[in-house]
């Protein structure tokens, strides 16, 4: 049985929601944050977290000094304003760093979170079987440092006695979880944010407590049979649903909209600016964007697997209404106004 569980990360939102799952279900769980983290956030006593890099295994080392799993949660995100070294440095090595930590002191757990970007879900379904078709020559360096993130996993994990996994989260969304929506908060507010083609394009969503909740599960599993787990809520939510329904809730008018040819001329003509010109919307506008937001994400050939079926999912109109009620309250707007 798993007893004490590292989590890396643990002063990110989802961490943060993970380590407050993982006490309430009895586990003794430790915690690795950066030194300029919010360790505030971590709901654990001080003396039970690590402040240090992902990518120090000496760090990793006094963190995990008497886990018997680890939950792999660190990583430079999308959002971070960072050379492809950094994002190698972090996102890569501090997976390897991660994987020798959990052999070197025979955990019997380890679970690594990725992305469900990795493989191509835009353009075609794929299959269980096609979860290691990865996308070939990313110019995203956060995508390319996953990629290579996971490949090292694979590579190791062969050395490793214990059960590992990779987890591959949807849109992570929820209370405190607003890293990939704060950018569509401001847009959502200030009346600049378009859809693309009629928003019809498929968003899957995943809920911070349901993922947490998945975890729980693959900690407490006697074995984990398949490596990759995409896990997202099956409920057939697209752009046009999710971002109407924040604009309810953030009481403003819904996103207006632009059609897919002049949103991809747009992003050609934005990446030719240099990053000190990109500003606001043009900041997250780019081809791959906008073949995302206009094509969606099709998951529906790998949400198959027993674990997700026996996992409590909370609808999408509850969980969106609980983030913009949180956003609201730490931004200092008050909820139902």
């Amino acid at each position: 049985m798993v007893r004490t569980v590292l989590v890396t990360g643990a002063a990110g939102g989802f961490g943060s929601t993970l380590v407050r799952h993982l006490t309430a279900a009895g586990y003794a769980v430790r915690a690795l944050a950066r030194e300029n983290d919010p360790i505030n956030l971590i709901p654990l006593e001080r003396r039970y977290i690590t402040l240090g890099l992902v990518q120090d295994p000496s760090a990793l080392d006094r963190a995990a000094a008497d886990a018997d799993a680890i939950v792999h949660c660190a990583a430079l995100l999308p959002s971070a304003k960072a050379s492809r070294a950094d994002f190698f440095d972090t996102n890569v090595n501090g997976t390897v760093q991660a994987i020798e930590t959990a052999i070197r002191r025979r955990m019997r757990k380890a679970i690594f979170f990725s992305t469900i970007s990795v493989v191509d879900h835009v353009t075609r379904q794929i299959s269980r079987h096609e979860l290691f078709d990865y996308i070939a020559d990313s110019a995203d360096p956060y995508l390319s440092s996953k990629i290579a993130a996971e490949r090292a996993v694979m590579c190791v994990g062969h050395q490793f006695a214990g059960d590992f996994a990779i987890v591959r989260p949807a849109f992570i969304y929820g209370p405190g979880n607003f890293g990939v929506w704060r950018d569509a908060f401001q847009l959502l507010s200030t009346g600049r944010m378009r859809l693309i083609g009629k928003g019809a394009a498929r968003l899957p969503l995943a809920h911070s407590d349901d993922v947490a909740r998945y975890v729980l599960a693959l900690l407490g599993s006697a074995t984990i049979q398949d490596p990759i787990h995409v896990v997202a809520n099956p409920e057939a939510t697209t752009m046009r649903t999710v971002f109407d329904t924040l604009s309810e809730l953030l009481y403003v008018p819904p996103p207006s909209t632009v059609p897919f040819g002049i949103a991809l001329a747009a992003a050609y003509a934005a990446e030719l600016l240099p990053a000190s010109l990109r500003l606001g919307p043009l900041a997250v506008l780019t081809k791959a964007r906008v073949r995302q937001y206009g094509n969606g994400y099709d998951l529906s050939g790998v949400l198959e697997h027993t674990l997700l079926r026996k996992t409590m999912l909370i609808s999408a109109r509850k969980g969106l209404t609980e983030m913009v009620q949180d956003w609201r309250r730490l931004s200092g707007h008050p909820v139902g106004t």
